[in-house]
C-alpha cells in the first residue's frame, strides 16, 4: 500500500463531497439563476470524489519494493565459465 496515493485519495473524497453538498444545498434553496452553475459545480464536486475512489482503490494494489544489492540485473555473471 502506497500512503501518499491513499492519503491523496482521502482528500479527494472528502473534498468532493463538501464541495457536493454545499453545492447541492444550494440547488434546493437557491433561485433559479442560481441553478445552473450551482448544478454544474456539485457535478464537479461528484467527479472530483469519484476520481479519489479510484485512487484510494489503487493505493491498495501498489506497494513499494526494495532492491536488494545482490539482485543486480544490469551486470551478466557467467558461471562457471
Amino acid at each position: 500500500m502506497d500512503w501518499r496515493f491513499l492519503a491523496g485519495g482521502v482528500a479527494m473524497i472528502i473534498t468532493g463531497s463538501v464541495i457536493s453538498i454545499v453545492y447541492g444545498s444550494i440547488l434546493l434553496t437557491g433561485s433559479l439563476g442560481e441553478l445552473n452553475p450551482s448544478r454544474g459545480i456539485a457535478q464537479i464536486g461528484g467527479i472530483i470524489g469519484g476520481i479519489g475512489v479510484l485512487l484510494t482503490l489503487v493505493s491498495f494494489g501498489l506497494r513499494r519494493r526494495k532492491r536488494r544489492p545482490d539482485e543486480d540485473t544490469t551486470s551478466t555473471k557467467q558461471d562457471g565459465l
